[in-house]
């Protein structure tokens, strides 16, 4: 499909195309519907034109700047999986983890990780996660890029 319309109680609640509205949901909803989302409660620390900081969970994390936020505003960190990574790829937030299980699925493990007070899942490629077992401590990696903050939105 080239676009595609997300409904919520009968109404559209996005429209786009699929890879715009999983990549850059306008709402946890959506990012929730369209595949699997790590999300994390976070608090605006710093933000300028370019980047921001913020408070989670599983530590200070910095992010590309796509919306307006201010300082001290509530927010959600939408991270995908599959953006999890084990290795530095430069200027990544690093995230030191417990390794809580893994699951082997073919050409990837799922690895579920805990960080300070947040839990997360990671879908890695099976030969960067093959050593990882439960109970270890590693660090993983996440871009700027590939954290995505939503507003914080009251569910009706």
């Amino acid at each position: 499909a080239d676009r595609i319309a997300v409904m919520k109680d009968g109404r559209i609640s996005a429209l786009g195309t699929p890879s715009e509205l999983y990549r850059t949901p306008p709402d946890r909803f959506c990012a929730e519907f369209l595949g699997e989302a790590n999300i994390l409660d976070a608090s605006v620390v710093t933000a300028d034109a370019k980047a921001m900081t913020v408070s989670t969970g599983a530590g200070t994390l910095s992010a590309a700047a796509r919306s307006s936020y201010s300082a001290g505003d509530a927010v959600h960190c939408l991270i995908r999986p599959e953006h999890i990574r084990t290795n530095d790829i430069g200027g990544a937030n690093r995230i030191d983890c417990e390794v809580i299980a893994t699951a082997f699925s073919g050409p990837t493990i799922t690895v579920h990780l805990q960080a300070a007070a947040q839990r997360f899942k990671a879908v890695l490629i099976n030969r960067d996660a093959y050593a990882l077992t439960a109970g270890m401590r590693a660090s993983f990696f996440i871009h700027p890029d590939d954290i995505i903050l939503l507003a914080e939105k009251k569910e009706r």
